[in-house]
């Protein structure tokens, strides 16, 4: 992993351009599930170019962004009759030894937003992140009546957060939205911060320069025998697994849809292999950032 972030560092700048301008093409005027959709589809493909194809590639390493693309995201209920959908992206960043075994993973889950004050607009949704320690699936028919446990502070700001799909730039504001609750999140304890708005903002491209580094989202355990718990890794796998179903079918190889993925986007050569979008309805769009190791 040090190699990997020595290589991050010295193409810093090359980096937080590329995330930025990965935006630049997507309609911000559309809605939000359309922006997401637009962006998995289109802007990775920059991603691809600049810092897949255009530094890791060239550093002993290769990597691959891709998107796959849901319609009906899940709904969760919690307090009793609080309901709202979970996320909007789910983003996933996995690092791969040569033999294409997973050594790092990083996840974090994001509510899209047109404005920061659109965030206070829905106060299921802020009630769910920044307060709710558990939370039941109402819409996801596999797991419908399932009980999860969302992590508490402060390690939960590493999973959960909004992006902001300004028209200028795209950021996202942490959790707590109401800083009324216990904690609240700092984003200058990050690699070269670019804070806006009482160090709750921080800029996309920033963000994810620090998700690549290591720093920023939860890690969770990637194998089989974390369905057995019901904690923030169980979270990430139900969302894998039935945006897997959604994808493939109902069976994935050796019974992990995280390694049908992989294996699916891991030809680093094909960089037109890039998006799905799924016939299934359910599930989440993820953001996928592969990396593998060729030491």
């Amino acid at each position: 992993m040090k190699a990997l972030q020595n290589i991050l560092i010295k193409h810093y700048d090359k980096i937080l351009t590329s995330f930025h301008n990965a935006w630049n093409q997507i309609n911000m005027n559309n809605s939000e599930p359309n922006i997401i959709f637009n962006f998995l589809k289109n802007g990775i493909s920059l991603l691809n170019k600049d810092i897949a194809q255009g530094i890791l590639n060239k550093a002993n390493f290769t990597a691959k962004f891709a998107g796959v693309f849901t319609h009906q995201k899940p709904i969760v209920e919690f307090y009793g009759n609080y309901r709202c959908e979970l996320g909007d992206l789910l983003t996933l960043y996995i690092v791969l030894d040569k033999k294409k075994q997973i050594l790092f993973n990083r996840a974090f889950i994001s509510q899209a937003k047109k404005t920061v004050n659109d965030i206070r607009k829905n106060p299921c949704q802020t009630l769910l992140y920044d307060k709710a320690r558990y939370f039941f699936y109402y819409r996801f028919k596999n797991l419908r009546g399932q009980k999860r446990y969302i992590p508490s502070y402060p390690t939960r700001i590493l999973g959960l957060n909004y992006l902001v799909l300004l028209q200028n730039y795209v950021t996202f504001h942490f959790i707590p939205y109401n800083r009324n609750y216990i904690y609240y999140n700092n984003c200058c304890n990050y690699y070269k911060c670019k804070c806006k708005s009482s160090k709750l903002l921080c800029t996309y491209e920033n963000l994810m320069f620090n998700t690549l580094m290591g720093i920023y989202g939860l890690s969770f355990n990637h194998q089989n025998k974390a369905a057995t718990t019901s904690g923030w890794s169980r979270i990430i796998l139900d969302l894998i697994s039935e945006t897997g179903k959604s994808t493939f079918g109902s069976k994935g190889k050796r019974g992990s849809y995280l390694q049908e993925f992989i294996n699916y986007f891991n030809d680093f050569d094909n960089y037109d292999k890039i998006f799905i979008e799924a016939e299934g309805k359910e599930g989440i769009p993820i953001l996928f950032i592969i990396v593998k190791s060729n030491d």
